[in-house]
């Protein structure tokens, strides 16, 4: 069996269980909107980037990033920044369901 997943679609399988169709998996209403949710924070209201300068968080050009909860330790540590002081945690943006990063 083979299951693929993107990480703002996590909750639904892109494909079907043994891998033949994405038909119903990917086409489907709710993995069409979230696809629309993501590319509208690109396209429509401009709030992500795909690419970004060196630094961009550390330097103040960009606001919010994504990183999972393994990369804490090391941004402190290569950084001046302070965890609750100079950078907060908060979930990422979502429509109906809420997901995380792999």
């Amino acid at each position: 069996m083979i299951e693929v997943r993107v990480s703002f679609l996590r909750k639904r399988p892109l494909v079907s269980p043994d891998g033949t169709t994405a038909s119903g998996y990917l086409d489907s209403k709710e993995s069409l909107m979230a696809l629309q949710f993501y590319q509208d924070l690109y396209h429509k209201y401009d709030v992500a980037s795909v690419e970004l300068p060196s630094a961009a968080f550390e330097s103040g050009k960009l606001a919010m990033t994504v990183m999972g909860s393994w990369t804490l330790k090391d941004f402190e540590a290569n950084t001046d920044f302070k965890l609750g002081e100079d950078f907060g945690i908060a979930p990422m943006p979502k429509a109906k369901t809420q997901v995380v990063p792999n």
